[in-house]
């Protein structure tokens, strides 16, 4: 697990949310589900609300503490009234807020979601990557430019400064979780040795937001 939790942590570390902060995570697969927890343990201050679709990662968010749990398709009027923004939907269906989210950690950072989190960012808030689409796609990125948005990514681990101290990611997600400040409990839902590969393909389908453990080799 510490290889899953560095990516949440890295990308957590590289804008941590302040007081009060209302945050956005797109995506609560096993990295969304790790960012809204290790969000909920740095800075407990902050609103955090969550892009769920299914009922197991919904039950997963709430364990973790979300403040929202957001599904199905009209999310720019459940964000307007979560954030108090203005919805505005104009021609061609085309839809946007004023105000929105200080923070959004968009665990999928496909053209769709990325195009929909710069509309559901704050006026000068942050967009920060975690996920990535290896397919080339396009979005309107206007919104940066009006907004005055900050864009930023955030890659599996590196150096952290936390604290004043600088502490590669790994390490201090093994510091955490020796100090007990990270529950994983309920993740890690199925064990199988690699011989019983086959037993997985018939459990996968139901269970596509777990972890699956090989004795040491784990897939998300």
């Amino acid at each position: 697990m510490i290889e899953p939790i560095a990516v949440a942590v890295r990308a957590v570390l590289r804008k941590l949310p302040q007081p009060n902060d209302k945050v956005l995570i797109i995506g609560a697969g096993i990295i969304g589900l790790l960012t809204l927890h290790v969000i909920k343990v740095l800075q407990l201050q902050c609103q955090v609300s969550i892009i769920a679709r299914h009922k197991f990662q919904q039950q997963k968010a709430e364990q973790f503490g979300a403040d929202n749990i957001l599904s199905g398709k009209n999310l720019y009027q459940q964000i307007a009234k979560i954030t108090n923004a203005h919805y505005y939907k104009g021609m061609f269906n085309n839809e946007t807020l004023l105000g929105g989210f200080d923070k959004i950690f968009d665990c999928v950072a496909k053209a769709t979601t990325i195009q929909n989190s710069l509309r559901w960012c704050n006026a000068g808030g942050t967009l920060i990557l975690v996920g990535v689409d290896y397919n080339p796609g396009k979005f309107d990125y206007t919104p940066i430019v009006f907004q005055e948005i900050n864009l930023i990514a955030s890659f599996c681990h590196g150096m952290e400064n936390y604290n004043g101290e600088q502490i590669s990611t790994f390490d201090l997600v093994i510091r955490f979780l020796l100090g007990k400040k990270l529950n994983l409990k309920g993740l890690i839902t199925h064990r199988f040795k690699l011989e019983n590969y086959r037993e997985v393909l018939k459990v996968v389908p139901c269970f596509k937001s777990n972890i699956l453990i090989f004795g040491n080799l784990f897939y998300a």
